[in-house]
Parts: C-alpha cells; structure tokens; sequence
C-alpha cells in the first residue's frame, strides 16, 4: 500500500455526507475504539447477535431498481455517533434493518447484501476530497451489470442504471458531472467478496477497507 492510498484512507473515519456542511471528527486512538465498540455490543442482547430476521421479500430483489426502493422504503438516515457510539461503524445489513437507519457505509453495505448474486462485479468506492481545507468523505456502492456499471447511494438520487464502461466513469457523472452536492475528486474501490455483508452486529469496517483494489482521480 502506497503512502498517498494510506493517506485517502486516514480519513475515513470521517462523517458520512449527507447535506451541505460535515465537520471532520477527530480520529479515535485504536484502544478507544474498541473499548467503544465493546460498549455498543453489549446493547445488543444475544439472541439479536445474528439475523435470520429479515422479510422474506429480500429474496425477491433482483434488480438495482428494486434494491434503491428496498432501501429508500425501509431506513432514514442516521449518525454513527448516535446509533453505535463510536465514530464510524460499518454495519451488516440485517443490523441496519433492525435499527431502522444508517450511514452512507451502511446503505452501501445493505446495498451489497442485497445484490449478492444478482450483479457481474461490484465494488464499495470511497470518495474523497480536501480541497476547502477540509477533508470529506462518502461510500457508495458501485455494480456491474451487462458489463455496463452503476451506482448506488444514500439519498434516493444517488441512483444509476447500468451505463457506464467502467465503475470509475459511473462515479464521475454520479459525483462530479451531475453536480453532486459536493466536488470528490478522487476514489478508492474496495472489493467485498467473501464478506458476510447480512448477519451479525461486528464492524465490518476493518474488513472491508483493507481490501483495495485501487484508487485514483475522478477528475
């Protein structure tokens, strides 16, 4: 891993975009977050530990289209900090259903879990920018489908049929041609294969942003 993927990483751990402003958390000391984490798991009582819960109808999604209502049907958006008590956890999905909200991560996640089977190829992309002197970041969700790629987000617009070549110019018309809110300039495309996106109640943040498959400019 090279330095400047090492730096797009440390910043992470940031909140999740999903209005006009976001303030750069500070990030927690490794020990401290796991002492959160901890704290977070023990709300959880045990026989909600893994999730067989989940509507039947989650079988019957096949399609992105169908993917983007599931999600805009059945969670709002939330903070990690008030969910989970920490700075950034990436949730599995069926633990984001319980609680009924989520971040840009777990929308993405949920996203995944849901297409698992349906789609060619798919990625988790971070998409980053510091160029107000203030460093943001978001994940989405980025698919392949008759070898033509698409995008997933939070907000019910982040939303695209398969059309583009490759998953990095489906991300620069979602964020940068369409005029997203904010201007990300660069990108890192995380491969989730073999993960448990669905079950359980860990952080799969550690996971899942060690697998990169590569990173670059948008612009």
């Amino acid at each position: 891993m090279n330095r400047d993927t090492k730096d797009c990483l440390a910043i992470i751990g940031l909140s999740c975009y999903f209005s006009g402003t976001v303030a750069a958390l500070p990030v927690l000391d490794q020990e401290l977050q796991k002492a959160k984490t901890a704290e977070t798991l023990q709300e959880f009582p045990r026989e909600v530990r893994r999730f067989t819960s989940l509507p039947h109808e989650i079988d019957e999604i096949k399609t992105p289209l169908q993917a983007r209502r599931w999600l805009d049907e059945n969670l709002s958006r939330g903070e990690d900090s008030v969910l989970y008590n920490t700075n950034d956890f990436f949730a599995p999905c069926g633990l984001t259903y319980q609680k009924g909200k989520g971040d840009c991560d777990d929308y993405a996640i949920c996203a995944a879990a849901l297409l698992q089977g349906d789609v060619q190829q798919s990625y988790f992309a971070i998409l980053l920018t510091n160029r107000d002197e203030e460093s943001r970041g978001h994940l989405a969700y980025v698919y392949q489908l008759n070898n033509r790629w698409g995008v997933i987000g939070a907000k019910p617009s982040e939303f695209d049929e398969p059309f583009a070549a490759t998953p990095e110019k489906a991300l620069w018309y979602r964020y940068n041609f369409s005029h997203y809110d904010i201007d990300f300039h660069q990108y890192i495309l995380l491969d989730h294969s073999g993960l448990d996106l669905l079950n359980g109640n860990q952080d799969l943040k550690e996971k899942i942003t060690q697998k990169i498959v590569r990173h670059g400019s948008l612009e």
